[in-house]
């Protein structure tokens, strides 16, 4: 799985809200994304992906509009799942 932390603080790239919106819901649609938030305090993001690969990502982050802009940038973590809810596969 990963983690994807995107960093600005998102009042200042608001006029790009509707866009990204837009770019997690495809990502979700491809079963890609998994869970979306921001975080408090809102200095930016978090996206939860499946493990589909680092390159693949790497991709589709790059046609995120925050990130296309070069209104935000993005760090991505690796992990294992290790333990989990019983419902979470």
């Amino acid at each position: 799985m990963f983690l994807i932390e995107l960093t600005k603080p998102l009042d200042e790239i608001n006029h790009l809200m509707k866009a990204h919106v837009q770019f997690l819901k495809s990502g979700f649609l491809a079963g890609v994304f998994i869970a979306t938030g921001r975080q408090q305090p809102r200095v930016g993001g978090i996206i939860l992906a499946c493990a589909c690969g680092r390159a693949k990502l790497d991709a589709l982050m790059a046609v995120d509009p925050f990130v296309e802009s070069g209104a935000a940038s993005y760090r991505m973590v690796e992990f294992r799942l290790s333990l989990h809810l019983a419902d979470f596969s």
